[in-house]
């Protein structure tokens, strides 16, 4: 947690939470690159991820993803299923954001539309190699505010250094 604000009387923390229950679609033209970057994230926010592929996902994706992810003990787990099988999940409340790794402009407006309806973030953007930018989409950011002061009356910490 930190405060880069630094309030006189008043503590704003921020902090990093891994997102519950993420989702990655990967679809047929994602690079293979781009999915290890996404699996990286993942263990490094040590973010519950599905890696979520269908029949028309490519298969050099796939494969590269299992053999990288083989020694991590189930940290990244994959799953084979339809658009509709996706659809029932997202309605059932077991996703909480959905990325693809590339921006979707073709994809399944069916899988949208649930997003939509059960106010699940769908993240299509393009997988970056900067760590603070393609991280952020993993966590969520939490903002903690704790007024310290009564009536202006700082008590024990008057003599902290604060902004003016």
């Amino acid at each position: 947690m930190h405060d880069t604000v630094r309030l006189l009387g008043q503590d704003n923390w921020r902090r990093y939470l891994p997102v519950s229950h993420l989702r990655v679609r990967l679809l047929f033209d994602d690079k293979p690159d781009d999915v290890v970057i996404a699996a990286v994230a993942s263990l490094m926010t040590q973010c519950r991820t599905v890696f979520s592929y269908n029949d028309e996902t490519s298969l050099d994706a796939i494969d590269l993803l299992h053999r990288v992810t083989e020694s991590w003990a189930g940290r990244i787990e994959t799953i084979d299923e339809s658009d509709e099988e996706l659809i029932e999940v997202i309605v059932g409340g077991g996703v909480d954001r959905l990325r693809l790794l590339q921006i979707g402009l073709d994809f399944n407006e069916a899988i949208r539309n649930a997003c939509i309806e059960r106010f699940v973030p769908l993240l299509a953007k393009p997988v970056v190699a900067s760590g603070f930018i393609e991280l952020l989409w993993f966590l969520q950011e939490q903002s903690i505010s704790h007024d310290y002061h009564r009536y202006g009356n700082l008590g024990r910490r008057a003599a902290e250094q604060r902004r003016e």
